[in-house]
């Protein structure tokens, strides 16, 4: 049986993340974990309709786990742009760093992959529905761990 490691962080899109990291940080003392870095990602999911975004990410530390806010940048369509056309702003997804990718995909071969990106560091992140009951999931691959990748952005800035 494969197992999910413990929950990296909880990923939450928003229409202006400045705004909505100063209303947590005032409202429940919640603090920027790392500086926030801007990421464009090249969906390379066959026949997406995504292709290339961008992103603005702000993480806050929740104690066990983080929260990550999460502001698209720019007109191109991308998964947030069209979660808040559809939803609003609210929880996205739930992010696990997992060894690999394809392993946990494989453990349901229902699951509907809807972003796989290449990220810095030969890092690589996917979003799939179908992986587990009604939540969308990241799994986040990472070499040398979550916590390495996350110092090298910050130190890159």
């Amino acid at each position: 049986m494969l197992k999910l490691p413990p929950l990296l962080h909880i990923g939450q899109v928003v229409y202006d993340a400045r705004t909505a990291v100063k209303d947590l940080q005032d409202r429940y003392g919640l603090e920027e974990i790392r500086p926030a870095i801007e990421l464009t990602l090249d969906n390379q999911v066959d026949g997406s309709e995504h292709g290339v975004f961008s992103a603005r990410y702000h993480f806050l530390g929740l104690g066990n786990t983080e929260l990550e806010i999460i502001e698209p940048v720019g007109s191109a369509p991308s998964p947030y742009t069209q979660f808040l056309e559809e939803c609003g702003e609210g929880l996205h997804h739930l992010a696990f760093n997992v060894d690999s990718i394809e392993e946990h995909l494989a453990a349901a071969p229902s699951a509907q992959l809807l972003v796989d990106a290449p990220m810095p560091y030969d890092s690589r992140m996917a979003y799939a529905k179908g992986l587990a009951p009604g939540a969308l999931l990241e799994l986040i691959e990472v070499p040398g761990g979550f916590a390495a990748a996350a110092d090298r952005y910050s130190q890159d800035g």
